[in-house]
This record gives C-alpha cells, structure tokens and sequence, in this order.
C-alpha cells in the first residue's frame, strides 16, 4: 500500500470538526429527552436515562449504550473452561441481536476522582510519614496518567427502540457467567468518544454539557485519499476483507490483546435472520456439490468433500435452532504523528497480519470520511460470515482485566498489565460488605499483601485492630506511631467485662438488603441494652468453651446461672447501661468461684446439681487467682486502647501455652477488637463530609482458629459479627495459609456454617496454593475455574486471585511492593538485599570495591561519614525525607551500620 503525500492538497479535504462534523456526528442530542423516556416501559426510565443515548448521524437518530467489558484469563483455561466462557460468548451474542461494535484502544487512565480523594486525605492529617505517602501516591497517579494505556475492551449496540436496546444489553450482560461487566453513564461515553475520535490523550476538563459537540469532536479533521488527519495526528484504516478457511481458536483475541499503543480495533457484528442464513448454506452446499460433479483432482475432491461436510454440520445445527451466523467487519485504526512512519507502520502491520494470522486487508481510497464516522457508528460493510458457536465464539475477545474504584488505592497490576485501584469499603448492588479472606501458602506473599492493604487504610484514616501471631507488625506500628500491645502476663483482658456491643442506632439501619433476614422492628435503647446483656453473656459462654472444649451443656447451663448470679451480686442486671461502669465495676473469676461455692454449700441443691457444680467449680478456678490461668484471666482489664489508628495485639508469648488456653485468650482479643469496633458509631455520627467516614478493620490471622468445623461456637459468634460488620461501618478480614485448616474435608454437620462465612464475605484473595486444595477450594469459592484454581500452584510472591463478589468480578492480579515498603513490612533478609542493591548501583559502579573500602574505612569520621551519606541517600532514594520518619531514619541507619560492618570485613579494612 502506498500513502499519498500530504502535498497532493486536491486528494484531501479539510474540515473543520466543530462546524462541519456536527452534521454527521451530532453530541448535542446525546442525551435522551423527557419525549424519549416517555417511550420507556416499566421500571426502566432510570436505568434508560442514565445508559441509554441517542446519536444523530446524517441527522437521523439512532440509539445507543456502551457496555465496558473486564477480561478473563482466557490464555490460562483449561479446555474445558474455554468452552464454557465460548459458549457464553456465543449465547450472549445471540440474545443481543442488534448491530453492535467491540472496540479495543489503547486510552490514558482517567484518576482524576483517586487524585481528589488522595488530596482531601492529605488535607485533613498532620502526621509526617502519612503525607509523605500521600504525596508519594500523588506522584504515582501522575506517573501513571502520563505513561500507562488501558487496553479495555467496549461495546457500542445500536437500536431503533428504547426498550428492545436495554432488554437486549441486559440480557446479553446476564448470559456471561465468568466476564464482568458495566454500563457507562454519560459522562464515561462522551469522555470515551472523545479520547477515540482524538486519537491522543486530552488533559481531563469539566465536560460543556450545553455544546457536547464541542467537547467530544476533534478541532480539525483532513481527509486524505488514504489518511486522514486529526488535529496533529495522521490515521488510516485497515480493513480485513478475507479470513483463512479455519481460523484458530483465540486467534484474533492474541491479535486484539497485543499492546501496540499505536493501533485501534474495532470489530462491527451484526447476528443474522436465521431464513436468510439457511438460504445461504443450500446455495453454498449446492455450489459445492456441483464442483464435486466436475472431475477434479484428488485433493481438490477431499478439499471439497471436507467444505462439503462441514457446511452440512452448520447446516444442521441452524436447522435445529442449535447455532447461527454473524456478519463481522474487522479493521484496524493506525496513527502516528508523521506521515512517512505511519507508512511503514502500515506495511508492517499489513504484512503481519497476511504472514501470522492468515488475514488479508486492504486500505479503503477515498473513503476516509466515512472510515472515521465509523469509529462511533455501525461500519459492518465487509460482513464476513462466520457460524456463532462453531468459529466466531471461539474468538472470546475480552482478556485485558484492570479493577479501578473512585476512592481505591493503588494495589498492583493484572497479569494484562491493568491497573488495580481497589477500595474494599466500596458499596453497589454488587458489593455489599467489607469482609476479607486472605489465602496463601508460606513464603506466597500472604503477609506483605496483608501489610500494604492495611499502609493503604491508614494512610487515608482507618482505623486497624490486628492479632499479630508472629509479632511481625511492630514495624508498621512504629511507622504510623501505632499501639502495639503484648499479651504477656502483664497484660489484662477481663472476659467477664461487659461491652456494648449492639448500639442501637446502627442496628437501626436498614440495609437496602437485610442480610438473609426478614426486615425486623426497631431497638428502642433499652431493648438494645437488654439484647447486649444476653449477647455478652453468650459471648462468655462462648469463651468457655474456647477453655473447655468438652464442657457439658448440663454444666454450661450450671455456669450461666452462677455467672448471672455474680452480675447481680455486682449491682449489674440486664437492665444495666453498661457505658457509666468502670472495668473495676465488673466481677472477675473469684467473685464467679465465690458464688459457685457458696451454692454447693446453700443445701439447696439436688446430688446431681452438687456434682454439676462441682464439676464446673474444677474448671472455673483454673482461671480463677488460684489456679494455674488465674494470671492471665483473674483480674480487671488493664489494657487501654489509645487513638492510634494501628493497634497491634501481639500474641506471639502466647504461642507456647496450651492450645484450648491459647484459643480462649485469642477470643477473648477479638471480643474486646469488637467492642472496639462499635465505639466507631460515635466518630462516624453527624459528618459533614462524606469522606471524612472512618472504617475499621479487624485484621485475623491464623483465622482458622476461630472458623473451623470443630469449634462450632465461635464460628457461629463469627458469622453475627460478619452479619453486623457493615453496619459499624467494618471489615473483618481473615488471614490463613490453607483452607484445609478451616475445613479438612468437605462434609460435616459445621461445614455449612463454614461455607456461610466464606458466602458472606465479599472479597477472597488466593494467594500461591498447594495442589492438595485446589477441589475443596473449588467447592467453597466456586467462582474461580478449575483452570485459575490449579494455576495458583506455580504462583510467585504476592501473585493472587481476586474475587470482589461474583464469579464475574474476579482479577488475576500481583501486589505492587516498594523497595521503602518492604524496609518494614518485609523481613530481614528482604531489608538487607534492598540496602546491597542500592550500595551496588550508587557505589560500586564506579569504585573498585577495595578502593572504596580503603576509603571508607581510612579514619573513623569518614566512615561516620559515610554512614550518614549513605543514610539520607537510601531515604531521599525511596522518595521521602529524613524528617519524615524517624523510625524509617533509624531502620535504614542500622542497615547501613551494618552493610559498613560487612563491607569493612570482607575487604579486611575494618578497625572499628
């Protein structure tokens, strides 16, 4: 193909878009008038509104909806997932049966609304490290806006009527089982068409919603014989006039999925009448039948024979109602900024496309106009037929993925290389918790993922409770001047301390869906006060049995009657504001002793009640100062909870005892984190900014000893926190290395509750599994295939599955770590090879390694030196400054210390 030279000015037309293209594209009417939505049947008015518009081409109108389409991992299926997802393809096409564009561009992000976010959150904290972060996220969104691209795929569907256009985006949307999905609203469609018309990337502005054309159309627009131009970027069209006789399964996804930031796809579909596709394939089979009757070779005969063959199987198959075709037109939209490079780029393309796929194309003369008009209206003129099931829908296009929410942070990349901005405390009709599980073998990234998503809650405000089984957050508490609190012996949670944990204001809000239950009457306060006593009382009983596994219902009963005794004794009924009472106000296990023994001795009691008692008085002074716990159990809270927003329990001391004492006191922690929890009710009342709402996580690890088919009650205690969570505006969010430890099989009589839990919570992260795992995991979590199930076995670090909700809202996705970050939220090992590799790129790239420990080393001031140098310079590497954490300061300087030690050692210079 041969471009024409820009100097032949009498093959080109130049127009100016903004007077001239407004009649054959017209914005100004886009959106639907009060007439249209008159036309509008049922509950739909809304809906049509806000995602049904109407384009005038050559004046006459036609309407329209643009449908955003988030990928799957389609590569990595198994055989028999890929048919599964083609055989949705082809059913949702079916359904759709209008005129109807994919569109595949390569578009800047759009983080206008997390840079907002991010700013605000800046403004309204004073603390050093948090706004050096939020800076440093700033920068990042700025630094993505500028080089990444966005290969996200979008669907244009044109219609004469309203009604018939919605039902059939919706229906097409519903018949996908794996591929998410969402309608834009107005603003993200004409932001869209003027990224696409443009070919460039704007600077995001306020959209003129009084003249539209003006802000969607290029300002110039010249046509060519074969190019035209916008404004100062050439374009041409490709267009594919023939395909090979047997197109392979996902070839033209592999086509459309390359990253070439230089070329636009656009496939045009139209679904066939299914008469008018019979007629076709008599005359197609009667063709063939009268080349068999010539005598021809005998290739060309089994050639023949084979078409023959394959065309009465299709044939078949629209007869029985079983498959039909579509009319494709499949071009491609090239740019550059220079001419002459665009006609090599074409070439190239051209050749590639004829070499590696079988394509052959052509550049349409003298049709430029009309090629541009195409990138927003129907352009189908090849029409190239293909059988839906048999061909077209194994051609599933949708594999770019990315997940970006309006307040979301900055998690990491797709494994397309899309953005993930994810905001966990997200509500809409898909997404109506904010629970968490967090699933990963050893050494697959489990805790550093963990950290970042709790960095990114704090820094924007949230408060963290966290049970640290390993004594791995010190770090991060220290960072944000968190509150770490060790549960040693020293360390006071009284079990039997009452807390409101039902305030009866938020039990007042009605969700838009209650749960799975029935709408319910509203708690008056003092109903909410009665309610909390009885739940407190069963969470203590609850914590008894963490104690006592095998604790007898008779003598479980025996130790809510003496315990509800020993309230009374204290002034305490269920009547009580709990609120006014100090924890010195609350009874302890004594007093509980001192009550069971004053019953066995009343003579009141029956035998059998006596040896009840008795039974229970062996237990209870276990805990009680004269038993082996009564340290840990027998005394009145003395843990305070400051306002830090990272407050760290750390149980790692408790790791040697007893597994039923070390359970109790885990439960015993997470109630008290839960009564924590609801006093965040009174910082959220009466905002005035909507942004300024604090949410609080409660961070689990090591969560199966809490959720498992053996300890039925805290499981069930867990599944009414997860049911309230939202309300106090929460997440739990449950860490473990395999699934296996929360149910080693799949039956038994608490699997259900088990698998209730993982149901409700709405986010499910799977990190790097082991092989013996994959069908339970299947079975509990069964919106991933088999095939990205099995794929977790050969994960690296921080590589996971992400589950937002629904089998459709799922991400193949890697965590994004710093270098700063893991200088305290990852290990040693990890500190110690960041700080090396800085030293080997700024140092010893120009020093021999002995000169430059001779130097280091040549008096003790000039290795004070270089301590201090090499301090600021690993900071001021990360991004910060040495007044933004002195924590941050005093790791790095330790590192460095010790980087010298080894450095002075190794080279035989130290003396110091």
């Amino acid at each position: 193909m041969k471009l024409r030279k820009e100097k032949r000015k009498n093959k080109r037309v130049k127009m100016n878009a903004k007077n001239c293209l407004c009649t054959y594209l017209d914005f100004n009417s886009f959106r639907l008038t009060e007439q249209d939505l008159a036309t509008v049947g049922g509950g739909r008015t809304n809906l049509a509104a806000n995602y049904v518009f109407r384009l005038k081409h050559n004046n006459v109108g036609k309407y329209m909806s643009v449908v955003a389409i988030y990928g799957i991992d389609i590569m990595h299926y198994s055989n028999d997932d890929k048919i599964s997802a083609f055989n949705a393809f082809g059913s949702a096409t079916q359904l759709l049966d209008l005129p109807h564009k994919y569109i595949f561009s390569h578009k800047k992000p759009d983080l206008s609304r997390q840079r907002e976010f991010l700013e605000y959150k800046k403004t309204q904290t004073q603390h050093p490290f948090t706004r050096a972060m939020l800076d440093k996220k700033l920068r990042q969104i700025d630094d993505l806006e500028r080089t990444h691209r966005s290969n996200l795929a979008y669907m244009f569907v044109y219609a004469n009527d309203i009604d018939m256009l919605y039902a059939a985006v919706e229906q097409y949307c519903n018949a996908f089982s794996d591929t998410s999905m969402a309608l834009c609203n107005f603003d993200t469609t004409i932001s869209f068409m003027r990224t696409l018309l443009s070919f460039s990337d704007y600077e995001n502005r306020d959209i003129d919603y009084q003249n539209i054309n003006a802000y969607v159309l290029p300002d110039t627009v010249k046509f060519g014989q074969n190019y035209f131009k916008v404004n100062n970027t050439y374009v041409t069209s490709v267009v594919i006039k023939s395909f090979p006789a047997l197109l392979a399964p996902l070839a033209l996804t592999r086509l459309v999925s390359q990253k070439y930031s230089d070329i636009v796809s656009m496939w045009d579909v139209c679904t066939a009448a299914r008469d008018d596709v019979q007629e076709q394939l008599k005359q197609s089979m009667d063709e063939l039948n009268s080349r068999w009757a010539i005598r021809l070779g005998m290739a060309d005969n089994i050639d023949t024979q084979t078409e023959l063959a394959k065309i009465q199987e299709i044939y078949n198959s629209v007869v029985n109602g079983a498959e039909n075709m579509v009319y494709m037109t499949l071009r491609f939209y090239i740019f550059n900024k220079d001419l002459s490079a665009l006609k090599k780029r074409v070439a190239v393309v051209q050749k590639e496309l004829a070499t590696n796929n079988g394509l052959r194309s052509y550049v349409p003369e003298n049709q430029m106009f009309t090629e541009f008009t195409r990138l927003i209206v129907e352009g189908n003129n090849i029409q190239t037929p293909m059988p839906i099931y048999d061909t077209y829908a194994k051609e599933f296009p949708f594999y770019y993925q990315e997940h970006i929410d309006d307040n979301g942070l900055f998690m990491g990349y797709t494994q397309t290389n899309g953005l993930v901005f994810l905001d966990s405390f997200l509500r809409n009709r898909y997404r109506s918790s904010y629970d968490m599980i967090l699933c990963g073998v050893k050494g697959g990234g489990k805790s550093v993922t963990l950290k970042l998503m709790v960095q990114n809650q704090l820094i924007i405000g949230n408060k963290v409770f966290a049970i640290d089984i390993e004594g791995e957050y010190k770090d991060l508490a220290m960072m944000y001047d968190g509150q770490v609190i060790t549960m040693d012996r020293r360390a006071f949670i009284n079990p039997l301390q009452i807390r409101t944990v039902i305030d009866w204001q938020s039990e007042n809000k009605l969700d838009e869906e209650n749960d799975d239950d029935t709408q319910q009457q509203l708690l008056s306060k003092e109903s909410a006060i009665e309610t909390n006593f009885i739940s407190e009382i069963s969470r203590i009983c609850t914590f008894m049995y963490q104690y006592v596994p095998t604790m007898t219902y008779d003598v479980m009963t025996a130790f809510r009657t003496a315990l509800v005794e020993t309230y009374q004794k204290k002034g305490i009924t269920k009547y009580t504001d709990v609120n006014s009472l100090s924890p010195e106000n609350f009874p302890i296990f004594s007093d509980v002793v001192d009550v069971i023994m004053s019953k066995i001795s009343s003579g009141t009691l029956s035998a059998d009640e006596i040896t009840l008692y008795k039974t229970l008085l062996m237990y209870v002074k276990e805990l009680s100062v004269s038993g082996a716990y009564g340290t840990m159990f027998d005394s009145h809270t003395n843990i305070e909870i400051n306002n830090s927003n990272l407050i760290v329990f750390n149980v790692k001391a408790l790791s040697e005892m007893d597994e039923s004492v070390y359970n109790a006191q885990l439960f015993n922690i997470l109630s008290l984190m839960w009564s924590e929890v609801c006093k965040n009710v009174a910082h959220n009342n009466n905002l005035v900014n909507l942004l300024d709402r604090r949410r609080v996580i409660c961070l689990i690890d090591e969560a199966h000893r809490f959720i498992n088919t053996k300890n039925t009650l805290c499981t069930d205690f867990i599944l009414k926190l997860e049911r309230r969570s939202r309300k106090y505006d929460a997440g739990l969010w449950y860490a473990t290395q395999s699934i296996l430890d929360f149910m080693p099989s799949d039956t038994g009589e608490s699997v259900d509750t088990v698998k209730k839990i993982f149901q409700l919570v709405q986010y499910k992260f799977l990190l790097k599994q082991s092989s013996d795992s994959i069908e339970i995991l299947h079975n509990i979590f069964g919106q991933f295939t088999m095939s990205e199930l099995y794929a977790t076995d050969n994960f690296e670090a921080g590589e996971m599955l992400l589950s937002l909700g629904s089998g459709k809202n799922k991400i193949h996705c890697k965590n994004a770590a710093t270098e700063c970050d893991l200088m305290y939220i990852g290990n040693s090992q990890d500190r110690d090879e960041i700080v090396d590799s800085i030293f080997n790129r700024m140092y010893l790239l120009n020093w021999s390694p002995q000169n430059l420990a001779d130097e280091m080393y040549r008096s003790e001031q000039k290795t004070q030196e270089f301590i201090e140098t090499f301090t600021r310079e690993v900071i001021e590497y990360f991004g910060f400054k040495l007044t933004d954490s002195e924590y941050l300061y005093l790791t790095v300087n330790r590192l460095v210390k010790n980087l010298a030690k080894r450095f002075g050692d190794k080279y035989n210079v130290r003396k110091w």
